[in-house]
């Protein structure tokens, strides 16, 4: 049997994680989906085998914090000569704006340890775990692209003004995503750094807010705060998605892509 290279991309079932799947697939990449959602795991999935069965699309339900299991998968996917050399980190918990969201609850005061833990160990901790585990096939092929999925929340802090001009007076935008957002980027520019000797890029790519069905007042408010006066698109995402798996940033190592039409900036 021949060895195959994938692209593996975790929290694939999850908004951001289908377009990075949808364009890694129209680029021919075979894929390696993981995502604890099952069922729309599944449906997306055969989605895209109906579109090109000539490229092979593996999935596995799993949870990217337990480091045995993501081991029992490299071992099976070493054994079929599987080889992942495109690994995208993009699985994390992200507390949705929500009129009904108790502060109490998010505020940094009182926030919980059980919650700090559980978004830390999906968020980090599995980008920790996937790059280690999945870097080592990248090590075995002497070439690697890893793309770390920050945020502008990587290089800001969140405007907890923004929710409640907004109308959601009861909503904070917890610590956790700050700190994992930044800690992505730290981890990008360790990898980039370590394994270059093996042929081994990272790369972060931070995006703006993207539209997803945002209450109106929320999407008039975060417009005034983006230079270019508008969120970002499914499209601007893949365009961004598509460079980074392309040969066109195959110099590009270490970097934070921020794609959020100039909010950072000011």
């Amino acid at each position: 049997m021949s060895m195959k290279k994938f692209t593996l991309i975790t929290g694939a079932a999850g908004f951001l994680g289908k377009i990075h799947a949808k364009t890694a697939h129209k680029m021919r990449h075979n894929l390696i989906l993981l995502d604890l959602d099952k069922k729309r795991l599944s449906n997306l999935a055969k989605s895209l085998r109906n579109i090109n069965q000539e490229l092979e699309v593996i999935t596995f339900v799993t949870d990217v914090s337990n480091e045995s299991k993501l081991k029992k998968i490299s071992n099976s996917l070493l054994r079929a000569k599987r080889y992942v050399n495109v690994i995208i980190n993009n699985a994390a918990i992200d507390s949705k704006i929500s009129k009904n969201k108790k502060i109490s609850n998010s505020s940094l005061e009182n926030f919980s340890q059980k919650n700090w833990n559980n978004e830390l160990n999906v968020g980090l901790k599995g980008a920790f775990l996937c790059s280690k585990i999945f870097g080592k096939h990248m090590i075995k092929l002497k070439m690697g692209n890893i793309i770390n999925i920050g945020s502008d929340l990587s290089v800001i802090a969140p405007n907890q003004k923004l929710y409640k001009d907004s109308g959601f007076k009861n909503f904070v935008k917890p610590v956790t995503y700050s700190v994992i957002k930044h800690g992505i980027l730290g981890l990008t520019k360790y990898i980039a750094s370590s394994w270059s000797q093996h042929n081994i890029r990272s790369n972060c790519l931070s995006l703006g807010p993207i539209e997803n069905n945002h209450p109106t007042k929320f999407k008039s408010n975060i417009k005034k705060l983006i230079p270019l006066s508008r969120m970002g698109s499914k499209l601007d995402v893949e365009n961004a998605i598509k460079f980074l798996l392309s040969e066109e940033s195959e110099f590009m190592n270490g970097h934070n892509l921020i794609i959020d039409g100039g909010r950072t900036i000011i």
